[in-house]
Parts: structure tokens; sequence; C-alpha cells
């Protein structure tokens, strides 16, 4: 539970930076251009709080495949012979490794910005994606 917690925290906390960096250097300063096509349609057309609401679902759409992965293997697990059972139930423990991994890609974003902002090193990302036409 302290892991699923930790990632809860990280993904918040990786939302908040990316949203209020996207839009302090994006859509206010016109500092950067964004090179995601599919957040910047996003970007320009919807208000700052709409953003917290879409990672509000993603959120939500994480924890309840987490939580619906915990209770197949919980439910599989009672099928299944007792030492088997303890194995079953050993790996669902580790659901909060779903939320963490999310969480994880939820905060690459603020290290990408905080990266580009304080030594001005770009990441690989915009080349290939400016090559294929979406920049």
């Amino acid at each position: 539970m302290k892991w699923l917690l930790i990632a809860i925290v990280l993904f918040l906390l990786g939302s908040l930076g990316d949203n209020l960096l996207t839009y302090k250097y994006i859509v206010l300063e016109h500092r950067f251009s964004e090179a995601n096509p599919i957040a910047e349609s996003r970007i320009f057309v919807q208000p700052l709080w709409m953003w917290f609401v879409y990672d509000f679902v993603d959120l939500v759409i994480t924890l309840g495949l987490a939580f619906g992965y915990y209770r197949l293997m919980l439910w599989y697990s009672r099928k299944k012979p007792l030492w088997k059972r303890k194995k079953i139930l050993k790996i669902a423990s580790k659901y909060w490794i779903i939320v963490f991994v999310v969480a994880i890609i939820r905060v690459l974003p603020v290290i990408h910005n905080v990266l580009l902002l304080c030594f001005g090193i770009e990441t690989p990302l915009p080349k290939p994606l400016y090559v294929l036409g979406c920049t």
C-alpha cells in the first residue's frame, strides 16, 4: 500500500509539473512549441483545468486496471491448489507496479522540460517527429 501511495503522489506531481510548465512556456510565453501532435491539439483549445481533468481520469483508469488485475488474480487463485495459490497471491500483491510504471511515464515530460529549461538539452524525440511530418 505504501508503494501505491508513492506512485499516486508521483503521478500527481508529474501531472502538475508537466501541465504548469507547458502552460507557462508554450501557451503564455510562446517560448517553446509542442512536439507532440496529440497534446498540441489539446493545448490551445482547452483551458488548463481540463488538462487536470484528463490527468485525473487517466489516474482513475490506471487505478481501476490495477485493482481489476488484483481482483482477477484473487479470483483465479481460488481454483488452484494451495501451493500455487500462494505464488499467485504473491504476484497479485504487486499490483502497485502498474500504477508506478504509469506514474514514471507521467513524470518523464517534467524531466524533459526541466532539462530543456535549465540546460538547453533537447531530448531526441522532436527530430523523428519532425522527419515523420508530425510537427
